[in-house]
């Protein structure tokens, strides 16, 4: 019996042989292949390079741990001396390309003031190029999970900034703090009342110690309100000068009014924007 052509449009007819031949024989040549000693040892080459890859990882995180405890006392008395008041870092969490992760850690009321703070965790890193552009080393804080207590002292200060050594000068360090999620900040001794104002809080702040200044910006959200207030300022706590722009929208007025100093008693809810400039004596 003649065997019957294939039709047109039939599969088999439309693939070349020698595509066929190859897709079947294609593990064969694999399998002869990884029999040979040459392709033993590319495998072999490749194992132990992903080894290699691993154990370096891994001693790169030990030691990335035991210079951060070795640093650690030092990086606590420089930002703490600059924020004014102790720092105490937490544990060594690993590192990974956003930076070196430490665990909870906090600051601890001050000289001056009672104000507190702390985080859930955080991220640490160098901007290297920089540091090398305007010679002063540039460290980076992503802060998670953050929340402040902030009281005022009987000078009606929040958060007082450390003096430094007298006749010495600051250290070329520079300080950016982010808050990758809302901070949780309570405000204690406004007026007469006994309960804080709660804010939820997004922005950095950026410290420049060897030039004593600080700059910041942030927008603000009360829990019990649903007005927003947005803020940046910043100054010089070696001059006593500071300065800020506020610009408030269907905001509670009293709560505000309490923290500058302003004589008189204000109160309802109101929309606006103010400019503000300190300065000692």
């Amino acid at each position: 019996m003649n065997q019957l052509p294939e039709p047109p449009g039939s599969p088999r007819q439309g693939l070349p042989k020698r595509t066929a031949l190859s897709l079947v024989t294609l593990p064969v040549h694999l399998l002869r292949w990884l029999v040979r000693p040459l392709g033993w040892l590319v495998l072999l080459l490749l194992t132990a390079t992903v080894v290699a890859l691993l154990v370096a990882w891994q001693r790169s995180d030990l030691l990335l741990g035991r210079l951060y405890a070795h640093w650690r006392p030092w990086l606590e008395g420089q930002v703490g001396t600059v924020m004014g008041r102790p720092l105490q870092l937490g544990p060594y969490q690993g590192f990974g390309p956003e930076g070196v992760r430490i665990g909870p850690s906090r600051f601890l009321a001050g000289a001056q003031d009672a104000s507190t703070a702390g985080v859930a965790g955080l991220v640490v890193r160098v901007d290297p190029l920089a540091s090398w552009r305007d010679r002063v080393l540039r460290l980076e804080f992503d802060l998670q999970g953050a929340q402040a207590d902030l009281r005022r002292n009987a000078a009606g200060q929040i958060w007082t900034f450390g003096k430094g050594v007298p006749g010495r000068k600051p250290p070329r360090l520079a300080l950016t703090f982010r808050l990758l999620q809302p901070a949780r900040v309570r405000l204690w001794n406004l007026g007469a009342s006994k309960k804080p104002l709660q804010l939820d809080l997004v922005g950095q702040a950026k410290v420049a110690v060897h030039e004593q200044s600080v700059d910041w910006r942030a927008k603000a959200q009360s829990p019990a309100q649903v007005g927003v207030a947005r803020f940046n300022g910043g100054g010089n706590w070696r001059t006593q000068s500071w300065r800020t722009d506020l610009l408030a929208t269907r905001w509670e007025v009293a709560p505000l009014v309490e923290l500058l100093p302003l004589t008189g008693r204000v109160k309802g809810v109101g929309t606006g924007q103010l400019a503000l400039s300190l300065e000692k004596g």
